[in-house]
């Protein structure tokens, strides 16, 4: 990027000059290496995620613990173990108090240690805060104790605590803290995390201000801190030290998150539905012809003969039976059009032209016989992962496939000396496919997430005539339409009678309206937070069949067979739904995931 800036930065006082725009291309080249790069990674990924979707989801397992990463310790922590080992190194053979001071019982100690101390140097035992702490004395008695072992015993009987740092060892009250070390932080809670540290805080201050140490029994508050709570900015102001200040955020962050998430449960549905769907066809019919053959079998070229059908022209080949008699409909789960288009209907798929064969007779009149044979095998496997992320209570709505309109009211136009037509009014929309409709409710004692799950199949079956209008013959002036002729008999005897009793035929105007075919399935489940349901059985199979045949010459047995067209298709589909529910909190991580 400096590259390119620099040589722009040329070109702006000399557009022409040769080297910069040379380099510039070389740039540009190198930029577009990379992206096509970037692009080829992107793109493998996205294509193993749609490979991984095939999977069908397993049952939770025992997940892989953390890999524990070594800390490499500081220079400073090193001298502090040192010291410590030290400490423990050092052996008193006796030590003895009695009602004695915290104050003289370490200057006693840390001669010991200089006296025993093999480099002679000692340890250095430094005492902080007991002017303002009453601290009780100290008596004990012990024979062949570490040093490190004494100051356990003394700071326990003292209520003292004591920190081994890199050149000495400071001995404290348990909650003291030094003044220069303390600092204040402000935090912003919740309304409901401000309620909770209200009905829990000690009292109320004259500017208004309410003490909230009360709320933090945990955390101690030496002497100089404080921490105040102002309801009416649910602001929280506390002074102590870093240490108490990083557990007192950390506690606010918990009821923080908490309220947040009562306030905001939300719920990531991931589905999947894999449709596997097989099909088979097979066909045999003979069609005989007479009066114009086709070409002899040893003929460079063979044509179909043109002939007059010998017995009937009615019996059908495979692709007009099915595609006409019996109707082959729409898929049961057709996905989207890109997967209509990309895997092809199976039905439609399955149908085809059947091979010919030609068996002319040579002597006599040209007599043929033409086979038409097709065996076909087809498979489509359709695969769609979509996910939508809804409130704790609130309807998800998953659709996955087509959304057509079809008209459902008709407007009669009529004109003279033009047809009658009909212009549709209303148009209704009707989603094809599957709709898939999950209600989740988050329980938070107990983790688990209930569904109200309504998976529905909804697809084109055909479709049915419908009378929308009626148009009269002309009479003079005037066209008359369903609606003229609506007052009854009278207006048609009338008609009758100025057309001298001839016979008036109308025209029916038929509008086709859709026929839909619906599988709905209703249940309600409770699974833990991440798991999945798995929803099966929607099994279909289908099974055609058509059989022609010359009446009287297709019932003789064995040379019947010649004069019937037969042909059978299977459709088989198995639809499988699997749903995944996630309670997300309000930063969008998963909270199984945490």
């Amino acid at each position: 990027d400096r590259a390119q800036q620099f040589f722009e930065a040329v070109l702006y006082t000399d557009a022409y000059n040769k080297t910069a725009i040379k380099w510039l291309q070389r740039i540009a080249a190198k930029k577009t290496g990379r992206e096509l790069k970037s692009y080829g990674t992107t793109r493998t990924c996205m294509f193993e995620e749609v490979q991984a979707a095939w999977n069908t989801p397993k049952a939770e397992g025992e997940q892989p613990g953390a890999v524990a990463v070594e800390h490499e310790p500081t220079p400073d922590e090193l001298r502090a173990q040192a010291l410590r080992e030290k400490l423990a190194a050092i052996q008193i053979p006796a030590i003895t108090f009695q009602d004695a001071d915290i104050q003289q019982v370490v200057l006693e100690l840390s001669a010991l240690c200089r006296k025993l101390d093999g480099g002679g140097r000692g340890v250095n035992l430094v005492v902080f805060g007991t002017s303002e702490t009453l601290l009780p004395p100290v008596t004990f008695s012990g024979t062949d104790l570490s040093a490190l072992e004494t100051l356990d015993i003394i700071t326990q009987m003292s209520g003292m605590k004591y920190d081994i740092g890199p050149s000495m060892v400071s001995l404290t009250p348990v909650n003291y803290e030094p003044q220069q070390q303390m600092v204040s932080a402000e935090f912003d809670l919740m309304p409901s995390v401000g309620s909770k540290l209200m009905l829990r805080s000690d009292s109320e201050t004259a500017t208004g201000l309410v003490d909230a140490r009360g709320f933090f029994g945990s955390i101690p508050f030496p002497a100089g801190s404080s921490a105040q709570f102002n309801p009416e900015f649910n602001l929280l102001l506390v002074r102590n030290s870093p240490k108490h200040i990083d557990r007192i955020e950390a506690l606010l962050s918990h009821y923080n998150k908490k309220a947040l998430d009562e306030r905001s449960r939300q719920v990531e549905i991931e589905t999947k539905f894999i449709e596997v769907a097989e099909g088979a066809l097979d066909e045999l019919g003979f069609e005989w012809t007479i009066g114009e053959a086709g070409t002899y079998l040893n003929s460079d070229t063979i044509s179909i003969p043109g002939g007059q059908k010998m017995f009937t022209d009615t019996l059908r080949t495979g692709a007009e039976a099915f595609n006409s008699s019996v109707g082959t409909g729409s898929r049961a789960s057709s996905f989207n059009n890109y997967a209509s288009s990309a895997a092809g209907s199976l039905d439609d798929g399955l149908v085809d032209t059947a091979g010919e064969l030609l068996i002319q007779k040579v002597t006599g009149t040209p007599v043929d016989l033409l086979i038409r044979a097709l065996e076909r095998q087809a498979g489509s496997d359709l695969l769609s992962a979509p996910r939508v992320l809804t409130k704790s209570g609130e309807t998800a709505s998953i659709h996955v496939g087509e959304t057509r309109s079809f008209p459902t009211a008709y407007d009669v136009i009529i004109e003279r000396y033009a047809q009658p037509s009909l212009v549709p009014l209303d148009y209704e929309q009707v989603k094809t496919g599957v709709m898939l409709e999950v209600t989740p409710e988050l329980d938070p004692e107990n983790g688990t997430i209930e569904l109200d799950l309504a998976p529905e199949i909804t697809e084109l079956a055909g479709y049915d005539e419908q009378h929308v209008g009626t148009i009269w013959p002309e009479f003079g002036d005037e066209a008359l339409d369903m609606d003229s002729a609506s007052a009854g008999s009278d207006l048609l005897d009338f008609l009758t009678a100025r057309e001298e009793n001839r016979t008036i035929n109308a025209d029916r105007l038929i509008a086709r309206q859709p026929v839909f075919k619906t599988r709905k399935v209703e249940t309600t489940v409770t699974i833990e937070d991440g798991s999945t349901i798995a929803m099966g059985g929607l099994i279909k199979e289908k099974l055609e069949t058509f059989k022609d045949s010359v009446p009287i010459l297709g019932k003789i047995p064995l040379i019947g067979r010649l004069f019937r067209s037969e042909g059978e298709k299977t459709v088989k589909r198995n639809l499988l739904i699997f749903v995944t529910a996630n309670q997300v909190d309000a930063t969008g991580y998963k909270k199984a995931a945490k």
